[in-house]
């Protein structure tokens, strides 16, 4: 056993110590608060148990001396095992993972947080070239969903060209030096995470699914993230858009405009309630951009009386479900006039 791995499972054995220790205590004091229900004692003490367990999990499956081996020892490593490491990398990083693929011999990543959802490749035997960029931009073409592509290989990236024809399509290429220093930092992070037991509490699974799995899917996204969602969706329809530069006065976020018609739109995000105010300060917005419809779309609960009164005004309004109904729609209506033409 070399001196890395003593240090990593001392860690461990001082981590589940300090943590039955802090049990024992929290066990103690519940027991002397007479109003404290005696099932809210069991759930606080599974609570610490789950969190413990997954904390000395993800230390274990990540632990930290696999991220300090050379980028050299890299190239040993199969197509497939490159890319399981790299998705314990990215998730130590704090990001929700999912291998997409083939099983035996996966080479692609899903990457969500903070409202992005990004598509990665990995290359370790091969460098990144023009066919690698251009297969990113297709994938990235075919799936709506995706806001960001990542190309991901050990060796240094040299060919000026293949790095502009990267940069100009949006999608970042990490490098020999990029990856060291990423593993570098997740080595570093996961190290500090299996000191003591005090992990077990900032590392609490209900808060990492909210934040970094739930609030990245648009059913569940605030104002700002379904903002900017529905910007995209709606450039990936081929609308153009621009951005209204006093949104909190003339009560709208969006001008859509495609094939000459013209609809001023309204983003409700999670949280939020379309109200009355809401249609009021749309309708009136309509003449002023001189647009040809007003539409709201939200992910939020709408009531049957919004939806009475915005039928007075004549403005649409969508919800989730219905939302992407019209998307696809949309897509439906691209497809028929791309075969026509």
């Amino acid at each position: 056993m070399n001196e890395n791995r003593m240090i990593y499972h001392t860690k461990v054995v001082g981590r589940v110590i300090l943590t039955c220790i802090s049990w024992l205590v929290l066990i103690y004091i519940l027991s002397y608060m007479i109003d404290f229900a005696i099932w809210i004692k069991v759930l606080l003490v599974l609570g610490l148990l789950i969190a413990m367990i997954l904390s000395i999990y993800n230390g274990y499956e990540n632990h930290y001396t696999e991220f300090k081996q050379p980028l050299k020892d890299l190239n040993k490593l199969d197509e497939g095992s490159f890319t399981y490491l790299l998705e314990r990398l990215y998730r130590t990083l704090g990001y929700y993972t999912k291998i997409q693929g083939n099983v035996s011999q996966p080479n692609t990543i899903k990457l969500i947080k903070e409202q992005q959802v990004i598509l990665m490749q990995c290359y370790n035997k091969k460098s990144i070239d023009f066919e690698a960029v251009q297969q990113l931009v297709g994938w990235i073409s075919r799936d709506k969903t995706i806001t960001k592509g990542i190309l991901v290989s050990p060796m240094s990236m040299t060919d000026e060209k293949v790095l502009q024809l990267a940069r100009l399509n949006h999608i970042t290429i990490v490098d020999g030096v990029h990856l060291e220093a990423q593993m570098l930092a997740a080595s570093k992070m996961l190290e500090g995470c299996l000191d003591g037991a005090i992990s077990a509490f900032w590392c609490h699974p209900f808060k990492w699914v909210r934040e970094h799995f739930l609030e990245a899917e648009p059913r569940f996204m605030y104002q700002a993230a379904w903002l900017e969602w529905t910007k995209l969706t709606l450039k990936n329809l081929s609308y153009q858009t621009d951005e209204v530069k006093e949104p909190e006065v003339y009560g709208a976020q969006i001008i859509a405009q495609k094939e000459g018609v013209k609809i001023v739109i309204k983003c409700i995000g999670k949280k939020n309630q379309v109200m009355p105010k809401h249609l009021d300060a749309l309708k009136a917005s309509i003449p002023f951009f001189e647009v040809d419809h007003a539409m709201i779309v939200t992910n939020s609960h709408v009531t049957h009386k919004i939806r009475k009164l915005a039928k007075c005004y004549g403005i649409t309004v969508l919800n989730f479900d219905q939302t992407l109904k019209w998307v696809k729609k949309q897509n439906m209506n691209e497809k028929a006039v791309d075969e026509t033409k």
